[in-house]
């Protein structure tokens, strides 16, 4: 992919992300944790049910050499559209066994029903054209599809929050705004037909679906990881802790989503494309440091404002969650060697081994969290968090098999840990949290009562973070020079 497609996707995503991040502010001051919780519930299990509905067949489709007919893609199609169908009856007449294990979620069934019902029938009008689309390495024209898509699903709440009485019901309206308008622009620029389904169309399909099988498991387990605030602490400890783990998740999307997105999107077509291991690693190399260069700086020095941007602007209802932030950010900046690592693994040993793998892993975190949660509560679960990440990425480099090294996980720590910017961005804020510990100031009520400066310190240590970086000096001149010519 040249440079013009891949600065117009980071654009774009960038874009997107700005107004979810304007989004997710107006939500912080707007909701209460109990709503931010049921809005992070109804996330969970829309994305679950998507998970059940794709069977990994968008990841099959576009990791496949071979070509495929016109019949074969209408067929997908058609049996997505079955399911999705069987799916939302199902999730109707599952009103009394959810509400049995999630007592919390009786009274806003409908509210839950909905907005999972229009992620389900919209999804097969929108993942097979994709597919397809990224087969082709069209993603300049997906990127600014699912910008505004984006843009209206997740900032169009605002609106109807701040200027309507439509109250938690503004996210059903908007999700479904958002998702009309990118069913018709992905299906614009590949249309596919519904067709009757037959039992020899659906044969000629079946060797997609079962590598697709294999890949969705693996996926599915990390969807799992990804949700266990929502699995775990809402049974335990209530719909307001759910919207805390919540809150301080947002909070790392989008500090760190816009980049990864990006490497995720382009990586596993470019991977595929590529035949020595050898290729495929030095491009998994290659996205890790540019991962953490880009986020690492961020995430580091939003533990400086975020105290008081919680105080003045939000009130201090999201206080709790606070002292759990260092713990969430250290998953991320490991989270990004992870996303590179994690889209190898299936190019490179199959989706088989990738699956085991997230399986694995997947049965640590849990049984971690539920240890740690019942021995210290809510806090617990970022504790495991943090640790399991490590156990993790080891896993998923070490089942790379005779192709791996025993120095790669020792290559990817340093590449995380020696970073310049990585480096510079921890030296400039313990050197500004030390400050108080002279005068025996606490440190939140020093970050709060010195906003403005901390902020003006913030923002001096990551443009010092990112000047450090050879690599991303040596981009800016390239994308600069570029601009010059046109």
């Amino acid at each position: 992919m040249n440079n013009k497609n891949y600065y117009s996707l980071f654009f774009s995503y960038g874009m997107s992300f700005a107004v979810i991040g304007f989004s997710y502010i107006v939500y912080s001051k707007i909701l209460t944790p109990g709503e931010f919780g049921l809005y992070s519930i109804a996330l969970s299990i829309a994305s679950f049910g998507i998970f059940i509905l794709e069977g990994g067949i968008k990841t099959a489709i576009i990791k496949n050499t071979e070509s495929f007919s016109d019949m074969d893609q209408r067929t997908s199609l058609s049996w997505l559209l079955m399911v999705s169908i069987v799916l939302s009856l199902l999730l109707i007449a599952a009103k009394y066994p959810l509400g049995f294990y999630f007592p919390i979620i009786k009274e806003d069934y409908l509210f839950l029903s909905l907005f999972t019902i229009i992620y389900l029938l919209t999804y097969p009008f929108i993942v097979i054209s994709t597919a397809f689309l990224e087969r082709k390495l069209h993603y300049q024209r997906l990127a600014w599809v699912e910008a505004i898509s984006n843009t209206i699903e997740r900032g169009g709440p605002v609106v109807f929050l701040l200027w309507t009485e439509l109250g938690i019901y503004s996210f059903v309206v908007a999700l479904l705004l958002g998702r009309l308008i990118r069913v018709a622009a992905v299906s614009a620029s590949h249309p596919v037909k519904l067709c009757p389904i037959h039992i020899d169309r659906l044969r000629s399909i079946l060797p997609l679906m079962r590598e697709g099988v294999w890949l969705q498991l693996a996926t599915g387990m990390s969807l799992l990881r990804d949700n266990l605030h929502t699995i775990i602490l809402a049974p335990l400890w209530g719909k307001a802790w759910v919207g805390y783990y919540s809150w301080g998740l947002q909070l790392c999307m989008v500090l760190s989503q816009a980049f990864v997105q990006v490497s995720a999107r382009v990586s596993l077509p470019r991977m595929a494309q590529q035949m020595s291991f050898s290729e495929r690693w030095e491009t998994c190399i290659e996205q890790i440091r540019f991962l953490v260069i880009y986020t690492a700086p961020l995430l580091i020095t939003a533990l400086l404002v975020v105290p008081g941007i919680n105080l003045s602007y939000f009130g201090g209802k999201w206080t709790p969650v606070l002292p759990l932030l260092p713990l969430l950010f250290l998953r991320m900046i490991i989270g990004m060697a992870i996303t590179p690592v994690g889209t190898l693994l299936p190019v490179q040993c199959g989706g088989m081994v990738f699956a085991r793998v997230s399986s694995f892993w997947t049965l640590l975190e849990v049984v971690g969290s539920l240890v740690l949660i019942l021995l210290i509560g809510p806090s617990g679960l970022a504790l495991n968090y943090a640790i399991t990440v490590f156990l993790g990425l080891y896993i998923c480099v070490r089942a790379l098999g005779e192709t791996c090294t025993g120095d790669m996980y020792i290559q990817i720590m340093k590449i995380i840990w020696l970073r310049p910017s990585l480096l510079i961005s921890l030296c400039g804020t313990f050197m500004v949290v030390v400050i108080p510990l002279f005068s025996k100031e606490n440190i939140i009520v020093f970050l709060v009562n010195h906003f403005y400066s901390i902020c003006g310190a913030a923002i001096v240590i990551v443009i010092c973070a990112y000047l450090s970086e050879r690599d991303l000096r040596k981009n800016i001149g390239i994308f600069l020079h570029n601009e010059e010519t046109v």
